[in-house]
């Protein structure tokens, strides 16, 4: 269990290592002045600018509480494992985080599109997602900016893993 919270961790990490990062917002989107202004959004620091539409305004509610449930479970599994992680636990999380990370970028090189429509579907519990083309927040993001986030939350999910890895294995290899 200790292992699944590593590997936890670690993706989720990733994701906030881009949700956060406005330097990304600002090479990846056409937010311009507002991609700090949406980032200070998603964790109560402001409130939304913009023309946005009703729908927009509702989607934009339930990403902030994705993320902030991101947040509380990060935090939540990081206090628990500086208290419980054994020695294995980060070899076998790290290798738990790769799988998962491998079989996302799989899936998402395969049929992006498909993905992110699936991931909507089980992360959204309704259909304000669902924009039209021309809307301000697809204007501003793209499916292209939440692509390039993808392929930077695999990147750092990589990294991470391989770091849990190594450090699983030096730390078991002293063990023995």
């Amino acid at each position: 269990m200790r292992a699944v919270a590593i590997a936890l961790v670690i993706l989720l990490l990733s994701l906030n290592m881009v949700v956060f990062d406005v330097s990304f917002y600002k090479n990846n989107s056409n937010c311009e002045d507002n991609c700090g202004n949406v980032i200070k959004y998603f964790v109560f620091l402001d409130d939304l600018e913009g023309d946005y539409s009703e729908e927009e305004l509702i989607h934009m509610k339930d990403v902030r509480k994705l993320i902030l449930i991101n947040i509380f479970l990060l935090i939540t599994l990081i206090g628990l494992l500086i208290v419980f992680v054994g020695q294995r636990d980060f070899l076998h999380g790290g290798i738990g985080a790769l799988s998962a990370t491998l079989l996302v970028l799989i899936l998402g090189l395969i049929n992006f599109s498909g993905a992110f429509v699936a991931f909507h579907k089980i992360f959204f519990w309704n259909d304000f997602w669902l924009l039209p083309s021309d809307s301000l927040l697809i204007t501003m993001f793209p499916q292209e900016f939440f692509y390039g986030a993808m392929i930077r939350i695999i990147l750092y999910s990589i990294i991470l893993s391989v770091v849990s890895i190594i450090g699983g294995l030096i730390k078991w290899k002293r063990k023995k």
